[in-house]
């Protein structure tokens, strides 16, 4: 193997290193330190899974629609909105079990629009 070879090989193996070491990370609820935010956190999950439908009608996940039509009054597994997540609606059963957790912890802390 000559030089140039050799000086290849290692420039691909340490760039697939590098990048094997990235990964994207997810928000699980035990990372979560203190309050949850709703920009942050929840409305991402909602752009995600929900604003596809949602998003341009008068039903659209914003945080002043949550409010007033009261859907994200704790405690959490007695809210419209987790009742209508955990049901399966459209693309909710795509929704995964931690990012369940952060919206459930959002409303139990009282839902604030942080």
């Amino acid at each position: 193997m000559n030089i140039k070879s050799l000086i290849c090989l290692l420039v691909v193996t340490g760039l697939s290193l590098a990048l094997s070491s990235c990964e994207k990370k997810t928000i699980e609820p035990d990372d979560q330190q203190g309050e949850i935010s709703f920009s942050g956190q929840v409305y991402p999950i909602f752009e995600q899974y929900c604003n596809s439908c949602h998003g341009g009608s008068d039903f659209a996940l914003s945080f002043e629609n949550l409010q007033s039509m009261q859907l994200v009054t704790p405690p959490a597994d007695s809210s419209i909105l987790m009742l209508t997540i955990n049901s399966g609606h459209n693309t909710s059963d795509q929704v995964s079990s931690s990012e369940k957790k952060i919206i459930a912890d959002w409303i139990d802390q009282g839902s604030k629009n942080n």
